[in-house]
């Protein structure tokens, strides 16, 4: 577990939905989790729908539990 940094370069008008399909292509595991991922731009939580600008910081967080 841990954070996990990578940059990709994404076309201007890119949303989060394709950063994530470009991910899932890099990284197919995490296709596992699609249906339970959160997004957060910047400090924002964000939906798929949502532009990237240069330079935003996506973040990608999976189901955790509590106990």
């Amino acid at each position: 577990t841990g954070v996990h940094r990578m940059e990709l370069d994404v076309p201007d008008g890119a949303t989060v939905a394709d950063a994530t399909r470009m991910l899932f292509s890099l990284h197919p595991r995490l296709k596992e989790w699609d249906s339970c991922l959160l997004f957060a731009v910047g400090a924002e939580y964000a939906g798929r729908e949502h532009i990237l600008k240069p330079g935003d910081e996506l973040s990608l967080m999976p189901p955790v539990q509590g106990g």
